[in-house]
């Protein structure tokens, strides 16, 4: 992980600075909330999620696709409790 990750996942969310570690880290414990399998990816330089959905083991790099699917995530939970 970057070394710049510290802190709860609440603090995380809320910080509004994150790298790609923390923001996979964030993907991952919000899908596996839901009840999905989810897991890190690791590469030289960068981390990236990738999560079961029916089955199928989807790559996200929640990096470079923005903070809309945290967001959408953080809905769909919201609405489950």
């Amino acid at each position: 992980m970057h070394n710049g990750t510290k802190g709860s996942l609440d603090q995380r969310l809320n910080s509004g600075k994150r790298n790609c570690c923390e923001k996979a880290r964030i993907l991952v414990g919000l899908a596996r909330a839901m009840g999905m399998k989810a897991q890190f990816v690791k590469v030289p330089g960068h981390v990236f999620s990738r999560i079961n959905v029916n089955g199928v083991w989807m790559a996200i790099d929640i990096a470079m696709a923005g903070d809309t699917i945290v967001k959408s995530l953080l809905e769909q939970q919201s609405t489950m409790t």
